[in-house]
């Protein structure tokens, strides 16, 4: 779906994020706004790669450099990704960045 932003062509899709049942995330759609930090074509990724971390991310966090929402998870044929974005209401998502990250390790206890 295309969306008219400031002049520019912005395109929306669709993630949630449900669970038993329960939705985590209410997000009914992600506008693609150009991202600050370069195109996601530029970190050798596509907006389904994102839109499938957005729908299915195994952790959340905050940006440590922006203070910003993340999510975590991976990529259908296997990278591990950070998605870096914005609510701009409850139904809404606009990602900022998006990258490839090492995974964590987990800590023994």
């Amino acid at each position: 779906m295309n969306v008219a932003n400031s002049g520019q062509t912005s395109y929306c899709s669709t993630a949630a994020k449900c669970y038993a049942g329960r939705c985590l995330i209410k997000w009914t759609q992600i506008i693609w706004d150009p991202l600050p930090d370069g195109n996601v074509e530029e970190h050798d990724l596509t907006t389904d790669d994102v839109d499938h971390v957005l729908q299915n991310y195994e952790s959340r966090g905050t940006s440590k450099s922006s203070g910003r929402p993340c999510v975590y998870g991976h990529t259908p044929d296997g990278r591990h990704i950070v998605v870096i974005y914005e609510e701009v209401d409850d139904d809404t998502v606009i990602p900022v960045t998006t990258y490839e990250v090492p995974e964590r390790r987990r800590k023994r206890k």
